[in-house]
């Protein structure tokens, strides 16, 4: 696709399909409210117009710039596996579980199976949690 169009004016949720189209190298052109939460800088990742005639604008640039278009669609690209790809989400999935385990106390007790939870050393600098196999289980990162 030459570009993809996301002419956004309510809705809240995750704006997925703005990721699948920039990892996939499309060029985007959205509202402000449809780039909403996401980590995409405007201008360098994708086009964001608010009004008709800008949105429109912004379109006809993008079908008839090809230099723009692989800007949008390398820089866009790039934005979405560096904060979005796999290696990211685990390393901040690691993170978040390690500071969570680090306010753990290592005596604690899980409330459904009465064995020791994980201590807070317990992950792996790859994300996988060891000590799985051996009984160990987790206390709630929600508690």
């Amino acid at each position: 696709s030459m570009v993809c169009v996301v002419p956004l004016k309510v809705g809240g949720g995750t704006r997925l399909k703005i990721l699948e189209a920039l990892a996939l190298g499309t060029p985007v052109v959205a509202t402000s409210k449809g780039v909403e939460g996401l980590d995409l800088q405007p201008g360098r990742d994708l086009l964001v117009a608010d009004t008709p005639h800008d949105f429109a604008r912004e379109v006809i640039s993008l079908l008839t710039d090809p230099d723009l278009r692989e800007h949008l669609s390398r820089n866009g690209r790039r934005a979405v596996e560096d904060q979005y790809g796999s290696h990211q989400i685990a390393a901040d999935l690691h993170k978040f579980l390690q500071n969570k385990l680090e306010k753990m106390s290592t005596t604690a007790q899980c409330p459904i199976y009465n064995r020791p939870c994980l201590p807070p050393n317990i992950l792996h600098p790859t994300g996988i949690v060891a000590g799985w196999q051996s009984g160990l289980v987790f206390q709630s990162f929600y508690s």
